[in-house]
């Protein structure tokens, strides 16, 4: 495989996720590299499109069909496919050094004043949290559907 559009399911656990936030249809899978230095166990979205270095093992056949943790993976960076359908390519709006971090959640502070990083693991670990799984040291499921807009746990 080198492309393909989400399947079904995938389209399903999109919705489940961010509603009508997130139009899935123009989404491909590609198995190749988005830029010739991209590691192996890097999967990148800055066009709106899921790019997994074809040596890697992050790709899959179905992701709303696989384990917890791809699943979990794919949500993230459905949640950069949202950052590109509301504000455009992230290439230029990424640095390098982007921080994952978000803890402790900031009371009052809005979604949009996290970082790009730190958005796709709130959506992430809160869609963990929504499917049962204990996550140690995070906040509770109902704090993150406060904050993250689009999100109906």
């Amino acid at each position: 495989m080198i492309e393909r559009p989400l399947t079904e399911g995938e389209r399903a656990l999109v919705a489940r996720v961010f509603g009508a936030a997130v139009d899935p249809g123009p989404v491909r899978i590609r198995q190749q590299k988005y830029w010739m230095w991209q590691p192996a166990w890097v999967t990148m979205a800055p066009d709106g499109d899921l790019w997994f270095h074809p040596n890697g093992d992050n790709c899959c056949a179905d992701f709303a069909a696989t384990d917890i943790d791809r699943e979990g993976h794919f949500i993230h960076e459905m949640t950069h496919v949202w950052q590109v359908q509301i504000g455009g390519n992230l290439l230029w709006r990424r640095l390098p050094w982007a921080p994952y971090r978000y803890l402790p959640l900031v009371p009052g502070k809005p979604f949009a004043a996290y970082g790009l990083e730190q958005q796709a693991e709130m959506v992430r670990e809160a869609w963990m949290l929504a499917r049962g799984l204990r996550l140690p040291g995070r906040p509770a499921l109902a704090d993150y559907a406060a904050i993250i807009p689009f999100f109906q746990p």
